[in-house]
Parts: C-alpha cells; structure tokens; sequence
C-alpha cells in the first residue's frame, strides 16, 4: 500500500553477488525495519534481521546500494537514516553476545532525495526539501 503523494516504495533492493539479493523494506504501521538475504534461485531467505524505529508515516527504505570492495550494502531511509550491513557477516555478527549485525545512525537531519553512490565510496544526495 503507498503513502498518499509519495511514488517511492514501503520496500527497495540492491543485487549482490551470483544468486543474492539483499532486501530492505519497512512496515511503518508497527515502525518495524526488516533486512534479509534472498536467494533468487532458491526461493530462500537468509540473515533475516530487524530493528524497531520510531514511527513517522514519512519514512521508509529510500535506496541501497552494495559495496562489492567493502561487501557491505548502504541502505537509506528518507526521514535520513542509515545502515551498513556487512553481508557475509551478519550471521556471525549476530550470533556474538548483544552485538548488532549493522551499525545505524542519523545520517543528515534532513529528507532524503536523489542520491548515488560513485565509485562505491562517495555518496552524492540531494535533500528533497
């Protein structure tokens, strides 16, 4: 279901390596984030994570992008949240005693507009207000 004047998705992807895709999307009524691995071959899902937000009707997965150097993926949020998911790490991540398997942060104080990743190390933005 779309957000009234908004033409962007609850849900968004980036293709990785061979049969991979990594998943980023929200369920804004409970402000719960969701980011798994998806085998496109094999129908499956891997490394399923999540993480509680705070609720705001504006937010949502706003784009990704993978780092085939660092093999991470960016992943945005338009209200201009971040994380960094290191892709191959996360079930070990998860598995050491309360870590996260992404690092997360206020990345600007303003709406996320068009945004590109160049030479997977400079991120270019536009805010949208």
């Amino acid at each position: 279901m779309p957000i009234d004047n908004f033409p962007d998705p609850f849900i968004n992807c980036t293709f990785l390596k061979d049969d991979l895709m990594y998943v980023n999307l929200s369920h804004n009524a409970t402000g719960m984030h969701h980011m798994f691995i998806y085998n496109y071959v094999t129908k499956a899902v891997t490394s399923h994570i999540q993480k509680q937000m705070d609720w705001n009707p504006e937010n949502f997965p706003y784009k990704c992008f993978y780092s085939e150097e660092e093999n991470e993926v960016y992943s945005f949020y338009r209200q201009g949240q971040g994380f960094r998911v290191p892709i191959f790490e996360i079930e070990h991540r998860k598995n050491e005693a309360k870590k996260e398997p992404y690092e997360y942060e206020q990345v600007f104080d303003r709406e996320f507009g068009e945004m590109y990743l160049v030479n997977e190390r400079a991120l270019i933005v536009r805010s949208s207000s």
